[in-house]
């Protein structure tokens, strides 16, 4: 789901903007750890999101050896003492939902209106976080780029 992924990208951001500067290109400066960091922010929001059940040792194993069990479960846990156990903050398109979806029973509109106004008002969020908040910048463009990728299937 497009919130699980900006739920994930969140979290990764997060973390990297709270960490040491030493830390984050410890994560930035190695493609391994970096994939780890973001496979194991997928992880943690899956979790934390979906209905969904996996553990540790099958996200290791989707990673065919890059990395370990152990690695994952070492990330997780330093991701989520960074946080302050954290990880389940709205992002800024849950915000905008919850927020229509009060006014929804309100205002009669067709579904697809509702779809179309709903893309249009993700791609005005993206464009104000690129200047109110430089760190919501990447989960915003990256929902919006799976909103229109799934436009394209």
């Amino acid at each position: 789901k497009r919130e699980t992924m900006a739920v994930a990208i969140d979290i990764s951001d997060r973390f990297l903007g709270s960490v040491s500067t030493s830390s984050r290109h410890r994560y930035l400066d190695s493609k391994v750890r970096y994939q780890l960091l973001a496979t194991t922010s997928v992880y943690i929001a899956v979790k934390t999101t979906e209905d969904t059940v996996c553990d540790s040792q099958f996200i290791a194993d989707l990673a065919r050896g890059l990395y370990s069990k152990e690695s994952v479960e070492r990330t997780e846990l330093d991701i989520l003492t960074e946080l302050g156990w954290h990880v389940s903050v709205p992002t800024s398109i849950q915000f905008v939902y919850t927020a229509l979806s009060i006014i929804h029973h309100q205002v009669h509109l067709p579904d697809s209106t509702w779809a179309n106004f709903l893309d249009e008002v993700s791609i005005q969020v993206c464009s104000h976080c690129v200047y109110l908040l430089p760190r919501c910048s990447e989960a915003d463009a990256s929902v919006v780029l799976l909103t229109f990728r799934s436009r394209m299937d």
